[in-house]
């Protein structure tokens, strides 16, 4: 489990939750220190929404019996959990992608 504790829980949950904290403050600028290392820069608003997703897929779990320890030991969890409610960003207004869920799709 060593990269979902490193990198997801250790790196990109504390930096996307921050992301996303600033986006729905209105701040032009965000902090977060990752590794001993504080980062500053300007939040990103895909990935706002993406973490948007992983909420709602977490949300949608119904028995998190199992999940939840995994995402727990790693510093997933917190994360999963909304703290505040993210902004919803349109896509033409924003010129952002559409995040799509392909879960359904196979594999070629």
């Amino acid at each position: 489990m060593p990269i979902l504790t490193r990198q997801v829980g250790g790196q990109f949950m504390p930096w996307t939750c921050a992301n996303a904290k600033a986006l729905t403050e209105g701040k032009e600028e965000f902090s977060v220190t990752l590794g001993g290392q504080c980062l500053d820069q300007k939040p990103q608003k895909y990935h706002a929404r993406s973490l948007g997703v992983l909420r709602s897929k977490y949300a949608g779990v119904a028995d998190k019996d199992a999940l939840d320890p995994v995402l727990d030991a790693a510093g997933c969890l917190a994360g999963c959990a909304p703290r505040y409610e993210l902004p919803s960003f349109k896509d033409s207004a924003h010129g952002i992608a559409q995040i799509q869920d392909r879960s359904d799709r196979r594999r070629r």
